[in-house]
């Protein structure tokens, strides 16, 4: 088997590389789409940090940052939310929005930025290319 790069799947690489790190953006058969980010559970507290942006996605141009941390997707408290329902509530149809509640920095638990982003299907590939960068930069 080849096991070059362009054969590295993100679920290989968050199981092998990224351990605790739950990408969002998930090849599918369906029509959904993400944001181009990627998200790290914190197992102490149960919050969602963002753990990295996609260069050029969606998610950087709407002003998502690393270390945000996700206090509501659409209103829903994210705390606690299993991957598959963060990932559920991250995807949608292709040119939708969500509307992130963020805290930033130092920023208390209660304080919170809102954050529109668009879902796109192109911030597939570059969530793809970005960890696979990563994980050539490990090897």
């Amino acid at each position: 088997r080849d096991w070059g790069p362009e054969r590295i799947s993100s679920q290989m690489v968050s199981k092998w590389f990224l351990h605790d790190v739950a990408p969002v953006e998930q090849e599918q058969e369906s029509c959904d789409a993400g944001i181009g980010a990627i998200f790290q559970l914190c197992p102490r507290s149960g919050k969602r940090i963002v753990q990295a942006v996609a260069e050029g996605s969606t998610a950087q141009t709407s002003g998502l940052r690393e270390g945000d941390t996700i206090l509501k997707l659409d209103g829903f408290p994210a705390e606690h939310m299993n991957n598959s329902e963060f990932g559920q509530r991250i995807m949608g149809p292709n040119g939708s929005h969500l509307i992130l509640s963020v805290a930033r920095g130092s920023a208390g638990a209660e304080a919170g930025e809102e954050v529109r982003v668009e879902r796109s299907s192109a911030n597939r590939a570059l969530v793809r290319a970005m960890l696979r960068n990563r994980w050539c930069a490990a090897q």
